[in-house]
């Protein structure tokens, strides 16, 4: 399950979406940790893009508590959508995978937003809900949500390593391909509230 609230649906197209479940995030701290996630991203020549306004009636993140939640974010670059079709059908493994990992990129990039610019906060990523659309008799939605997961464990290290959950959908809102879901949390600092659908956990 997904502890972001983005727009992670589509139906007019298929696309991958991430959604980011509860991340644990830290209290402003010193900014050495900070700069180690940015010249990572910097390593991967990735530059975050702006975060994405809400496609509807939602917000695109929230903190309560120890938890930030992130609404799904959507496999876009440049503000267009990178994949259309289906996994099984009109869309590559490897297409597939590249979309995953758009949307884990747009899922930091709101993370980046929510926590004032400093993604050292982040404490952990808790879970991963990766929904692909696909046809039947594909198989592989696993390794499709690969392309979220592994950008995410490179980017905040052993904080980004987290559970997951990868299933088929024979449709998603906007036609999106896929939708990627994740929890991030923080250090054991005392009791982690638990991550539910759609939300990000935050240290204290």
């Amino acid at each position: 399950s997904v502890r972001i609230d983005i727009p992670l649906g589509f139906e007019h197209r298929w696309y991958r979406k991430v959604l980011a479940l509860p991340i644990i995030i830290r209290p402003p701290m010193e900014q050495k940790m900070s700069h180690a996630i940015e010249d990572r991203l910097k390593s991967l020549s990735i530059a975050l893009p702006e975060a994405a306004a809400p496609a509807a009636n939602y917000v695109p993140y929230l903190i309560s508590g120890k938890l930030l939640y992130i609404s799904g974010q959507l496999p876009t670059e440049g503000g267009k959508m990178i994949a259309t079709g289906h996994l099984g059908a009109t869309v590559s493994l490897e297409d597939g995978q590249k979309a995953a990992r758009a949307c884990a990129i747009n899922i930091i990039a709101q993370a980046k937003a929510a926590l004032g610019g400093d993604l050292g906060r982040v404490a952990r990523i808790v879970r991963i809900n990766g929904f692909v659309a696909s046809t039947p008799d594909f198989t592989e939605q696993h390794l499709v949500i690969n392309g979220a997961s592994n950008l995410l464990a490179e980017v905040f290290g052993e904080a980004g390593k987290h559970s997951r959950a990868a299933v088929g959908m024979a449709a998603l809102p906007l036609g999106a391909g896929r939708w990627p879901a994740l929890d991030w949390a923080p250090p054991q600092r005392g009791a982690f509230e638990k991550a539910f659908s759609r939300k990000m956990a935050v240290a204290s």
